[in-house]
């Protein structure tokens, strides 16, 4: 029942936000198909890969997960693929498959374009009258600074700005793309506190832990987390240290 039996890859390209990734598509012998998504994929995988599951069936998603020697993204694309089958053959949604919904709905979060404060505020704008009411903004560029302290003030003009334009019941995530040192991560942490943000996100590379424990342990602004993590092993770390709030795997 279930049994797997070919697997297909299809690289996407966003048009807009050029976001790479690649759509895995698993097919079973009872003719249904299910898909599942992952980065970093690559294609000579798939042979590897087909020839691990083949046979196996879909409904051992855990078990055969749990024994593939793949990447993350190919390992995350196809245990979303074989719960897609097994959704389909109960013929149920998957949040009903493991139990029911936990929630009613869920918070939209806008990325806001542009880099200079005219184009984000035009941005917010925009997503406003879409509907967001929360928002995540780029953080300025550390190089294009001259001096930490400037920094800090660039960020803070730029978030009183959007949270004016924005309006009562708004919220934001600060985005640092993982670019700012520990050093300024911390300061803008310890000055944002009093605009309490949803999160402050990627403020600094993962490579030091230390350092992010240091910003965590001496600052209230909730950290987030995820976008350049590839391994499990890096979330346990943030988690033991308790030095991350939001997790974006």
């Amino acid at each position: 029942m279930l049994e797997i039996t070919n697997l297909r890859l299809f690289p996407v390209r966003e048009p807009v936000s050029r976001r790479a990734y690649t759509i895995l598509k698993l097919e079973t012998r009872e003719g249904l198909a299910g898909y599942g998504e992952g980065a970093g994929i690559l294609p000579d995988e798939a042979p590897r890969v087909l020839g691990a599951v083949k046979g196996k069936e879909a409904t051992m998603f855990q078990v055969v997960c749990s024994q593939v020697s793949a990447s993350p993204g190919m390992r995350a694309a196809l245990d979303m693929a074989m719960l897609d089958i097994v959704a389909r053959f109960t013929k149920v949604p998957l949040y009903r498959f493991f139990g029911g919904p936990t929630r009613n709905k869920a918070r939209a979060l806008a990325r806001l374009e542009g880099s200079s404060d005219d184009e984000l505020l035009a941005s917010v704008g925009r997503a406003r009258g879409a509907g967001f009411r929360a928002f995540l903004v780029p953080a300025p560029g550390a190089a294009a600074q001259t001096s930490k302290q400037a920094l800090v003030q660039a960020v803070r003009k730029r978030m009183e700005s959007l949270r004016g334009a924005a309006g009562e019941g708004t919220d934001f995530v600060l985005d640092g793309a993982g670019t700012l040192s520990p050093g300024d991560a911390s300061l803008l942490a310890a000055d944002l506190e009093m605009f309490y943000l949803m999160w402050f996100d990627e403020p600094c590379p993962i490579s030091n832990l230390a350092a992010v424990k240091k910003i965590s342990s001496e600052n209230v602004t909730p950290l987030g987390f995820g976008r350049h993590i590839r391994e499990a092993g890096i979330y346990q770390d943030l988690l033991r240290e308790d030095s991350i709030d939001v997790l974006r795997p």
